[in-house]
């Protein structure tokens, strides 16, 4: 037995049924034929009793003029009538909020398209309220600026909040680098290529670092406009969904503080969770070095440590104490001239001046088996780990970037190899 043919009739119904929209046909009088359930739902949300089969009396108190703008329209494709953001009478808290697009579809019939903003309308207000409160709060904290930088690290936005903090206006601001914003450090010769200054060198890191993990949390000097300097917290968070790949810079005033002195003279030079030596420490200390060993010729080397399985570890609480537990190692291990420093995230480095490679991979395998014993007696519910570390010396025509750069491969060498292993080389 065959089918019969679809008629005209049977061919709309199972486009009606089947559009992804909501979709409504009706005659000049406003009389449904056909709807499908999303529009049947948004339909009912405007009846104001049970009758939903008119679509004109379903709609007469939001769009008085529907009936006649349907009854007089011409015979042509063009939109009949188009309406945007749409809500039930005495709706005011947009929870209901639809748009429609009426079409001549031949003879005396037409077809409604309705398309349900209600939940895109709500987020987009519900947004639009968080930004306002966070934009308050920004502008009334004295110590508080958020800055958006583009891909490359330049100053995008800037706001009331910012000019108190920096004496900046945003036409004197925008589009210079963000790393004006941060105070020089001499770090000596840093045997950096080309015209980049160290703080530039420094922002970009921290803008590499964050794109890898979507963020990067620093404290440090900034620089205002004249000339005064001021300790602050800095975060440079990443926007995952921009492509133009930009970033939040939020940076909070230290200054004011009860404990300023105190506090500023330790973040100055220790990293606040292992108590070891920050990153601009160390730095500072490796440019002394670097001028030392170009003066006397005395070896300088370097070890690089990352914990095994530091990106697995189960907590935050957890990774923080297996790298407390291991600057803490590090530091007990060497003598009282090396200097222990947390470079960044689980990265901890040491400074080993008028140390050769050999002697470097001596000290360095004394660590190692110490994580190594304590992670093996370790007890239940003790987050214990090893370590790979990479060793380095500076070599003849080497820069304190090159050092770096010898002992983080030698490190990830050590990783890649299994973990819980030294490997070592010269620049």
């Amino acid at each position: 037995m065959t089918s019969p043919p679809d008629t005209g009739d049977d061919l709309l119904g199972a486009l009606v049924r089947t559009a992804p929209t909501g979709v409504v046909v009706f005659d000049r009088d406003g009389v449904i034929s056909l709807v499908n359930p999303s529009a049947l739902d948004m339909l009912i949300r405007f009846a104001r009793s049970a009758d939903t089969g008119n679509l004109f009396r379903l709609f007469g108190d939001a769009l008085p003029n529907l009936r006649s703008a349907v009854q007089d329209a011409p015979a042509n494709p063009a939109p009949v009538a188009e309406y945007a953001g749409l809500s039930p009478v005495g709706d005011t808290s947009g929870a209901c909020v639809i748009d429609m697009t009426v079409h001549w579809l031949g003879n005396a019939t037409f077809v409604a398209h309705l398309d349900d903003r209600s939940e895109s309308q709500a987020l987009s207000g519900a947004l639009s309220r968080l930004e306002r409160q966070f934009r308050a709060l920004v502008e009334g904290s004295p110590d508080l600026s958020v800055i958006a930088a583009s891909h490359d690290g330049a100053i995008e936005t800037w706001d009331g909040a910012s000019t108190r903090m920096f004496g900046y206006r945003d036409d004197e601001i925008v589009g210079r680098p963000v790393a004006d914003l941060f105070s020089p450090v001499d770090f000596g010769d840093l045997g950096s290529s080309g015209p980049l200054d160290t703080r530039t060198l420094h922002v970009r890191h921290r803008l590499d670092k964050a794109r890898e993990s979507g963020w990067h949390g620093d404290a440090g000097w900034l620089l205002r406009k004249d000339g005064d300097r001021f300790w602050a917290n800095s975060l440079i968070n990443t926007h995952p969904g921009d492509p133009g790949g930009g970033f939040t810079v939020v940076l909070r005033d230290l200054t004011g503080r009860a404990d300023a002195p105190d506090r500023l003279r330790e973040m100055d030079t220790a990293d606040l969770l292992t108590g070891v030596a920050n990153r601009r420490h160390f730095l500072a200390a490796a440019a002394s070095e670097h001028t030392r060993w170009r003066r006397y010729g005395a070896p300088l080397s370097l070890l690089m440590a990352e914990i095994d399985g530091f990106d697995v570890t189960p907590t935050d609480q957890d990774r923080s104490a297996a790298l407390t537990r291991t600057a803490t190692v590090c530091r007990r291990l060497v003598r009282e001239v090396d200097l222990v420093a947390r470079l960044d995230g689980p990265t901890i480095v040491i400074l080993l001046p008028s140390t050769p490679l050999d002697g470097a991979r001596v000290i360095a395998e004394r660590i190692r088996a110490a994580m190594e014993d304590a992670a093996g007696g370790s007890t239940r519910g003790t987050v214990t780990s090893t370590v790979s570390i990479g060793a380095a010396e500076l070599g003849q025509r080497g820069s304190l970037y090159d050092l770096l750069a010898t002992a983080e491969t030698a490190m990830n060498q050590a990783r890649e190899a299994g973990g819980n292993r030294v490997v070592g080389g010269a620049d």
